[in-house]
């Protein structure tokens, strides 16, 4: 069985609120935002100032607030960098 893979460069084409509320699901949305990001260090901010709708809007207003890239597979986000993680879903 093959993979589908879904690739989209969300600088050129970004994400709508809705797409980001249904990449999220039911994680937090701090599982998707860039908190190493130049980007937010510019913003000045800390994580503890910030709740998790103004998250969806700061990576409303700047996709490089949101981790990237996304994997998901199934509806269930993996680390990226998990090759192991990444293999063993893929084949489920």
């Amino acid at each position: 069985m093959g993979a589908i893979i879904n690739d989209r460069d969300f600088f050129q084409d970004r994400l709508s609120e809705k797409e980001i509320r249904a990449l999220i699901g039911e994680l937090s949305p701090t599982e998707f935002f860039s908190w190493k990001s130049p980007s937010f260090r510019r913003l000045g901010l800390t994580k503890d100032s910030i709740d998790e709708e103004n998250l969806i809007s700061l990576m409303l207003d700047n996709p490089r607030l949101i981790t990237r890239p996304l994997v998901i597979v199934n509806g269930r986000k993996i680390d990226w960098k998990d090759e192991k993680a990444i293999s063993k879903a893929l084949s489920t």
